[in-house]
């Protein structure tokens, strides 16, 4: 049986975020695993992360599945894709 991945992002803007969510990180998007829940995956493609309080994304240290290509960041202040 094959599993619709519905956790995809492509020819977005995502700008302007950053609240403390995981690890005093601020970033724009978060992959966080939460307890006994199955890591997060997310896909990325062809978007713009900019203008973040911090990271441009922040994947959880205990869990996140990223896959991403053809995207632009600019002005994230901790990085593009912190962990």
């Amino acid at each position: 049986m094959m599993v619709a991945l519905l956790n995809e992002m492509d020819h977005c803007i995502v700008e302007y975020g950053g609240s403390d969510v995981v690890a005093d990180q601020a970033a724009n998007i978060v992959l966080d695993k939460d307890g006994a829940f199955t890591a997060p995956d997310l896909i990325v493609t062809n978007s713009t992360i900019r203008n973040s309080a911090g990271c441009g994304i922040v994947v959880d240290q205990f869990g996140g599945n990223l896959t991403q290509s053809g995207n632009t960041f600019d002005s994230n202040p901790s990085g593009n894709i912190c962990d």
